[in-house]
């Protein structure tokens, strides 16, 4: 058996203070959840925007982004992504855009900023390969 990685290149930049906006799709949502918990826990002041797509049977992480999206640390919302992304379009424009999922998924990702009118040259993801 050999391992490689992992390298570390789906991190949010660094000297950038616009807003997080973190798009996830299924289990794309745990660099995700990593990547908030880290803000967070080291006083990052940027505002963080997750819009996850779950597999409908398998909702990841309500445990932790919940209480977070309760107490206002966050916004997290969950449904269809295209959806998601045109009711934050406004959001999405000025932020830092990162996505992690499976390709066809950060395919209609793009495909739903393009039609939102938002530029996608910018964003920054994390592919899982094919779907299994």
């Amino acid at each position: 058996m050999s391992v490689d990685g992992p390298f570390g290149d789906f991190v949010p930049p660094q000297g950038d203070a616009r807003p997080m906006a973190l798009l996830a799709g299924d289990t794309g949502i745990a660099p995700i959840r990593s990547i908030v918990l880290h803000m967070l826990a080291t006083g990052d002041k940027r505002k963080i925007t997750v819009l996850y797509e779950p597999d409908q049977r398998h909702i990841l992480y309500a445990g932790d982004f919940d209480p977070l999206a309760r107490d206002g640390a966050i916004i997290h919302e969950s449904g269809k992504i295209e959806t998601l992304i045109a009711r934050n379009r406004k959001s999405l424009e000025n932020s830092v855009k990162m996505a992690a999922g499976f390709d066809g998924f950060l395919a209609r990702v793009q495909s739903a900023l393009r039609a939102n009118g938002i530029d996608t040259s910018g964003l920054i993801v994390e592919t899982f390969g094919p779907e299994p």
